[in-house]
């Protein structure tokens, strides 16, 4: 057939009448890319002589190569051969460049050289700006939406969530004898998984195999999209600040450099803040919660083999960037309402077992209690922070325990 989309043809070659040919069966004239989505600009890279370019050109090609098919990368360098600080990435698809501007934008390689990744378009954009000094137009005002608008129901309902078949349904919890609930929104496909509900209501979490998604106000719109190949388990912060996620997929075969397996987010701003290592013990499931917070989303924290690692936000860098060494602590608390973390460490080596306060960020210990003949111990804060109940298992010396 003719490449022609106006001088069509038939099987045989004799030449159609296109006005006699249906829509679909006119070949779509070609239209060429003008555009550079595919190109992705990396800054602050290293600026390194001529002996260590291969290395870096070797470092960087692993990083980026990482998300997909590159076609080309390009390290500049000035007269002297000390490269620029600066390269360019050609990936294969426009996909995957957008999908390294979103994964690799901030990532460190070391103290000094963290990446800002933007599409190449964007230079195209900001070359157009003229020289001359335009006032910029003020937008009209457009109020933003009740994220909490089912406060104001007279009611004073709550809403809840339900799931059944390829169907999500949001109702109001008004439930009378003989009578259908009343459906705030219902939706097909809306997850491939699950969905969860943030601390405070403000948003609907839906699981999907390339990420999360958010959802909130009266008219339920797209409020936020968080990519995560292989996501299963999700945690809001208590304040909604933060989200992080966690996919298994990652857990046994993660790059230390640039974690994968959880990731902790703005919330607001859809950005990846950092990336962490599962680091379960003996290859145990990933388990929710994945981190425990601080009452305001302040500090983030979890504990590993003898330590607990405490970060603060929204730097996410550990706390004095070492974490509390702590032999044997099995378990640990934050205070509802101050900077306080309690924790617990088992009888070992004829020393008793033992519950400890400790001050965030001073360290400063606050209170320590030895307790005797405990094989588990079980701490509760009391909601406004003043108490802190400890509920101990017993064994006797017959190994019974009470």
């Amino acid at each position: 057939m003719s490449k022609d989309p106006w001088k069509a043809s038939d099987r045989r070659g004799k030449p159609v009448d296109p006005s006699e040919l249906e829509d679909d069966q006119l070949e779509p004239p070609v239209v060429l890319d003008k555009g550079f989505s595919n190109i992705v600009v990396v800054d602050h890279l290293p600026q390194v002589p001529e002996p260590k370019f291969d290395k870096l050109h070797t470092i960087t090609n692993k990083i980026f190569s990482s998300i997909g098919p590159i076609a080309q990368l390009i390290i500049p360098k000035d007269s002297n051969k000390v490269t620029k600080g600066y390269a360019f990435i050609e990936y294969e698809s426009a996909e995957h460049a957008q999908t390294a501007i979103e994964k690799t934008n901030g990532y460190k390689l070391d103290n000094n050289h963290i990446f800002e990744v933007t599409s190449f378009d964007d230079f195209a954009k900001y070359s157009e700006v003229t020289e001359t000094y335009e006032t910029p137009k003020v937008p009209a005002y457009e109020p933003r939406e009740n994220l909490r608008s089912w406060l104001l129901d007279e009611r004073g309902l709550d809403q809840y969530a339900t799931r059944y078949a390829d169907i999500t349904e949001i109702v109001w919890n008004d439930l009378k004898p003989g009578e259908n609930p009343e459906v705030v929104v219902k939706r097909e496909n809306w997850t491939d998984s699950y969905v969860a509900w943030s601390p405070l209501g403000t948003y609907l979490a839906t699981v999907h195999g390339g990420g999360i998604q958010v959802w909130g106000g009266a008219s339920w719109n797209k409020l936020g999209r968080f990519p995560h190949a292989g996501v299963k388990l999700i945690d809001f912060s208590p304040c909604e600040k933060y989200l992080v996620t966690a996919s298994p997929q990652y857990q046994d075969n993660d790059n230390p450099k640039d974690p994968q397996c959880i990731i902790v987010w703005d919330v607001r701003t859809g950005q990846k803040l950092r990336g962490f290592l599962a680091q379960t013990a003996g290859g145990a499931p990933i388990s929710l919660p994945l981190f425990k917070w601080s009452f305001d989303d302040k500090y983030l924290a979890r504990i590993s083999e003898d330590t607990i690692s405490i970060y603060e936000t929204p730097s996410l860098d550990l706390l004095d960037k070492k974490s509390l060494k702590i032999p044997g602590v099995k378990d640990f608390a934050w205070s509802p309402s101050d900077h306080i973390i309690s924790y617990f460490v088992p009888e070992a080596n004829d020393k008793p077992a033992s519950v400890v306060l400790v001050e965030i960020p001073s360290r400063k210990e606050r209170r320590q209690k030895s307790l005797f003949s405990v094989s588990d111990c079980k701490m509760h804060w009391q909601s406004s922070g003043d108490f802190l109940c400890v509920k101990v298992d017993r064994h006797t010396k017959t190994k019974k325990t009470t």
